[in-house]
């Protein structure tokens, strides 16, 4: 119920919703949602009760860093991730797993290892230029501050770039 208030943009009623639930998920949901609409208030108070419930998992760190970031509040940012860095808590980079042929092949953000790297790159060269024509531009307001706005957009390009690929490699059935 929270993650379709959420999504529906209903940030507020979800909160009323889950005040006093003690369910780390749940509090995640609200806070995802709290990130696509831009709603920190909501967002801190969700990050406080999953800190309480899960406090080394990276993920609702990110998220509040994100939310503090599209508000234009970098010490925050700063703070988040210093704090993360300090406990140990890394952030988990951006994984596309495409199978073929029983086999499952895992990419990670920047990954140059695969045996067919250049061949995937040449490709991905390819859609990253048909996205870009049909449209897609990636949200870049969350990305680290101290990054040229045209490197921030190539990693993210790159990132949702395989993910196009995987289902385009997975269909040609290369």
């Amino acid at each position: 119920m929270v993650d379709l208030l959420g999504r529906a943009g209903r940030v507020n009623e979800a909160y009323d919703h889950i005040k006093r639930m003690p369910n780390d998920r749940v509090w995640g949901a609200l806070l995802s949602a709290c990130n696509v609409y831009n709603n920190m208030d909501i967002g801190v108070i969700a990050t406080d009760h999953r800190f309480q419930l899960a406090s080394e998992q990276s993920g609702h760190y990110v998220l509040l860093s994100n939310i503090y970031a599209k508000a234009g509040r970098w010490k925050d940012v700063i703070l988040i991730r210093s704090f993360m860095k300090g406990r140990g808590i890394k952030k988990i980079p951006g994984v596309s797993n495409v199978e073929l042929d029983d086999r499952i092949h895992t990419f990670l953000a920047g990954d140059r290892l695969h045996p067919r790297t250049a061949e995937i790159y040449d490709e991905l060269d390819i859609l990253l230029g048909k996205m870009k024509e049909a449209g897609y531009v990636p949200e870049t307001d969350t990305a680290l501050h101290d990054v040229e706005v045209e490197d921030k957009e190539n990693h993210l390009l790159v990132h949702s770039g395989f993910a196009v690929f995987s289902s385009r490699m997975t269909a040609k059935g290369a």
